[in-house]
């Protein structure tokens, strides 16, 4: 059985991939294509979690329970484990392929250890290995990331712009992603992709898997780009402090669902002397993988116009107070209405015997109740959602173990 590894990088269709491959999982096993259900659904982050070293701070970690550095060491030690009745499950079916989509493998195994990690679990266990990395040009990357930071409520503008796109941050430095790689798995098995020749990310899997002929239905996802307006209302939003972590699902509900008619754009000039910073390690990842040309890290200029609206992103931050306040009041509604709406469809699942569903709907309803339990109009209803999804809790577990993710959520549901 070969492997077929993507690895990224970010902004480059990962996640309508990922969903594609989820949804599609029945009849691309059919066809012996056997997607990854070790490493997590439908993005397989568990492969990086496995690459970290144990203990490295990291908010995906943090996001199912772990803090610490036995947590982590014991999450690695569960994933091992599941990888390795996962792999022999798809042995056993007749797999030809096994497939891993982890595009966190890009921006967060920034060493060779970290990728060695992955290699020493999986290279025992495949005939042949592919390592498959899509790139685009850096300004193009940073200007997709606007809006990905924007709803992680950073305050996005042409300052960050230029901060991010130091020409010494590993995440745009392909040349080392490609030779790290290359030096643990072997350069035969890095496949550099380049996204402007391959625009259509499923198709390509499509075509490398030997499946295109099927043609599997694809998912209609959100636009992941935002209006520059949008990400002007969360500037005003962060300025005026509207709360300090990230956005919630509260609000990103909404946020998330705003139309986008203009882009966030950067002026043409500009964007070329941004991208020219990294005009020196591009000719070196394009000396060392002759798949990659100049023109495949070059952006299509023509698509930047001459005035950008960049310039525009601070012109709601003297509305920030009461746009703020506007956002809470609506953001509490919701908490409790999304509660009170997922607690009874955990209850239905729960009847229909369909628990996985089940228990995804109780982490949500404990998700919104928590952010409106303190609110003296809404807390007597919280409370008793709180105190069910407990419960209901205690009889997933047997089901599901009392892994990090459950036991956070036991915790918070818990304590309130």
């Amino acid at each position: 059985m070969d492997l077929v590894f993507h690895i990224g990088c970010e902004k480059t269709g990962t996640t309508s991939l990922q969903s594609w491959f989820h949804a599609n999982d029945a009849a691309l096993r059919g066809h012996g294509v056997w997607y990854s259900l070790a490493f997590g659904r439908p993005n397989n982050r568990g492969i990086m979690f496995l690459g970290l070293l144990p203990g490295t701070p990291d908010e995906q970690l943090r996001s199912v329970g772990v803090d610490s550095a036995e947590q982590h060491q014991a999450l690695q030690t569960r994933l091992t484990q599941e990888f390795l009745a996962d792999v022999s499950a798809a042995r056993q079916a007749g797999a030809r392929t096994y497939v891993i989509s982890n595009e966190h493998c890009h921006s967060r195994l920034k060493t060779l250890e970290t990728v060695r990690r992955t290699h020493d679990l999986l290279a025992p266990h495949f005939q042949r290995m592919r390592v498959h990395c899509f790139l685009r040009p850096q300004i193009d990357m940073s200007l997709s990331l606007a809006s990905t930071m924007s709803r992680n409520r950073r305050v996005v503008d042409l300052d960050w712009v230029d901060r991010n796109m130091n020409p010494k941050a590993l995440y745009y430095r392909f040349d080392e992603l490609l030779a790290r790689w290359a030096c643990v798995y072997g350069a035969d098995a890095v496949v550099p992709v380049s996204l402007r020749r391959e625009p259509d990310v499923i198709r390509y899997f499509e075509l490398e898997l030997g499946v295109a002929e099927l043609g599997l239905p694809r998912q209609v996802l959100a636009n992941t780009a935002l209006d520059f307006r949008s990400i002007a209302l969360m500037n005003a939003l962060v300025t005026g402090g509207y709360g300090s972590g990230p956005l919630d699902a509260a609000v990103g509900l909404h946020f998330n669902d705003l139309p986008v008619d203009q882009r966030l754009s950067i002026d043409r000039a500009t964007a070329t002397r941004l991208q020219q910073r990294f005009d020196a390690t591009n000719l070196a990842c394009i000396e060392a993988f002759p798949a990659i040309t100049q023109q495949d890290l070059t952006p299509e200029w023509a698509r930047y116009p001459e005035v950008g609206n960049i310039g525009k992103l601070h012109m709601a931050d003297e509305l920030a107070g009461a746009i703020g306040g506007m956002v809470n009041e609506l953001r509490l509604d919701i908490c409790c209405e999304r509660a009170r709406y997922l607690s009874l469809l955990c209850d239905r699942e729960w009847r229909r015997n369909n628990t996985r569903a089940a228990l995804q709907a109780c982490r949500e309803a404990i998700s919104y109740a928590r952010l409106a339990v303190d609110v003296p109009a809404y807390a007597a209803d919280m409370r008793q959602i709180l105190n069910l999804m407990a419960a209901r809790l205690a009889r997933l577990e047997p089901e599901f173990g009392t892994g990090p993710d459950i036991q956070q959520l036991r915790v918070w549901a818990l304590s309130t």
